[in-house]
């Protein structure tokens, strides 16, 4: 069996604001030319639950690292689900982890702080001490908060 990240993961690139969790199945991602067209799959570290850093590996993306591909993406993107690998880069101590999270809230566009405020979510990975915690974080923040009353 080929080696692959342990699930969950997540999924960073670096110089973008993406930051997003993979779950199972990780054999499977969604693609479309224009990602393809600039690489993404080679340039998103993903940081799994056992402390690695792995990269993905799209077969056939290269073919689309043409130029023509990029400006017909412009018009014609579909989005299609494709197999992949996983290529294992390095480990990863938790404060790379908490760093990056850290970052992307702060360029933040709403979508990790619909609900919390930046600083409650820094007060909530200073408290994380486990991947487990940081994934805790993660799924509070989504899914935003259980008991706050509504103003009227």
């Amino acid at each position: 069996m080929p080696e692959c990240p342990e699930a969950p993961c997540f999924v960073h690139t670096p110089g973008t604001p993406e930051f997003w969790l993979k779950e199972p199945p990780l054999d499977l991602q969604q693609v479309n030319p224009f990602s393809l067209s600039k690489g993404w799959p080679e340039t998103a570290l993903i940081f799994d639950a056992a402390g690695k850093v792995w990269s993905m590996v799209v077969p056939g993306a290269s073919r689309y690292r043409k130029w023509y591909w990029l400006i017909l993406s412009q018009f014609h993107n579909p989005l299609r689900r494709t197999g992949i690998s996983w290529k294992p880069l390095r480990s990863y101590e938790l404060s790379e982890l908490l760093t990056v999270f850290r970052r992307q809230v702060s360029i933040d566009d709403d979508c990790l702080t619909q609900f919390y405020e930046p600083g409650e979510i820094y007060q909530m990975l200073d408290e994380s001490r486990s991947f487990g915690d940081v994934l805790a974080v993660w799924h509070k923040i989504a899914c935003g908060p259980e008991e706050r009353a509504m103003p009227l």
